[in-house]
């Protein structure tokens, strides 16, 4: 049983963390991917193209740390916008070259 005091429990509306009981009653619908997604065309070969050509080289090049670095404000490691969060957005705002970027729904403090 966790130390943490919870706002509400797993589970709840509210709560970000899932039961288990209902994750594991409804495994095989949530984890199950549709080899077809209907009025949605994927692009795998080219989302895979994208990620080996382009995306590889910018990762290498990121100067993002796990932790806190001087003269950077984004880390790793951090409770709000986590690994794959950011190394995809470094990403794509590298290969996209937008003009400008609007943040919307920012979410919550870490608390």
């Amino acid at each position: 049983m966790s130390s943490v005091k919870q706002f509400v429990p797993p589970g709840h509306f509210y709560s970000p963390i899932p039961s288990l009981d209902e994750v594991d009653r409804d495994a095989e619908r949530i984890f199950s991917m549709p080899k077809v997604l209907h009025g949605i065309e994927m692009n795998d070969m080219e989302q895979m193209c994208l990620l080996d050509q382009s995306f590889r080289k910018f990762y290498e090049e990121m100067p993002f740390e796990p932790n806190q670095t001087e003269g950077l404000r984004y880390y790793l490691d951090n409770h709000s916008y986590v690994y794959a969060d950011g190394i995809f957005l470094y990403c794509m705002l590298r290969y996209l070259k937008p003009k400008r970027v609007i943040e919307i729904g920012s979410g919550s403090p870490h608390v």
